[in-house]
Order: structure tokens, then sequence, then C-alpha cells
């Protein structure tokens, strides 16, 4: 189950509004390449290009769950156990390739990799070693 907690971030939709909780971010400066809406799939990277499902990274560290629709991110409702005042968050560590989910009840670590300016990947850091791909949308 615990390999799925980072699959869980594809999954569990983050409130749209504001962050009113503090928590790490993702330190843009020095990693720009992240913010923006990429579409994900645990198969490959051409079937994330083609993928509705959609994460959006903001430059303050909050990460959204929606979907890629008519050429643009669609946030998806609010959901679990905190309701709509929880904030998913993300941050990365530049110098082990980690990037950490802040999610709704766990927190999830997984190596990234950067494979081109608009695909990278996760590999979660437990025993089933899930990997998602993303492809970038805008």
């Amino acid at each position: 189950m615990r390999a799925h907690l980072l699959y869980l971030v594809l999954l569990l939709p983050a409130c749209g509004s504001k962050p009113t909780a503090t928590g790490p971010t993702a330190g843009v400066d020095a990693h720009a390449w992240v913010v923006g809406t990429w579409t994900t799939s645990t198969t490959s990277w051409a079937d994330a290009a083609k993928s509705g499902e959609a994460t959006r990274f903001g430059k303050d560290g909050v990460i959204e769950h929606g979907a890629w629709a008519g050429g643009k991110f669609v946030a998806a409702p609010s959901a679990g156990p905190s309701g709509p005042s929880f904030v998913a968050r993300y941050a990365l560590d530049p110098k082990t390739h980690t990037i950490s989910f802040q999610l709704d009840g766990a927190e999830e670590q997984a190596t990234y990799v950067v494979e081109a300016p608009d695909r990278w990947k996760t590999i979660s850091s437990d025993a089933e070693h899930v990997t998602v791909f993303y492809a970038r949308r805008e």
C-alpha cells in the first residue's frame, strides 16, 4: 500500500485556494523546471503525453490534482480526510534528487530524474518502486 502513496498524489486533489498552513516550499529559484502542469502515467512517457490525468506544481510549493481537458488544466474538487482546508505540498532536494509529497495524512518521498525539459519521472522510495512518468503540458 505504501508504494501507492506516491501515486495518490495523482488521485488526491488539493485545495485550489491560497495555502493556509506553513510548510516546505519547492525552492523554485533553483528548480523552476518543475513548475507548471504535467500529465502523468505509470506506464510510459508516451502514455503520460496522452493522459487526461494532470498534476500542477505551483512555484509556492503547492501541488494540485486535476485533469487535462480542452487544452487546459481543470482542478479537481478538494477531497480527503481534512476536507477543503488541506493544501497538498511538494518540496525538491536537488542534492539528493528527491521530491517529497505532503499529502493529506501521508508523506511520500521519491527519487526524481529529469530526462528532458518536457519529461521527468519519479521512483517511489518504498520496496515496490512505483514509477510515475510526467509529460509537460504548460
